[in-house]
This record gives C-alpha cells, structure tokens and sequence, in this order.
C-alpha cells in the first residue's frame, strides 16, 4: 500500500472538493492496480471528507 498510497495522497491533497463533479481521473495499467488504487481512495477519502464512487 506504501507506493500507492503516496500516490493517492498527493492526488488527493490537490482536490478542491465541487459538489456533484468529478475532481480526478485515475489511470492505470492493469485491473489489479486499479482496483487497489480505488481501496486506498476509498480508506485515505474518509479522513479527508471526499467521496470516492
């Protein structure tokens, strides 16, 4: 989780949070690093009051 969560937070500290709109667009090469990208968006999103869908 070290590498992606690094990621995540960086991602997620330059959102400035517009209600009902898209604020990031991940991409990733595979299905497995996706998915994982989207559990570590999910956890690090609560503490910083975002929604992840």
């Amino acid at each position: 989780m070290g590498k992606t969560a690094v990621f995540v937070l960086s991602t997620l500290q330059q959102i400035e949070p517009v209600a009902g709109q898209a604020a990031a667009l991940v991409l990733c090469h595979t299905r497995e690093l996706a998915y994982q990208s989207f559990r570590v968006v999910q956890l690090l999103s609560h503490v910083l009051v975002l929604q992840s869908r």
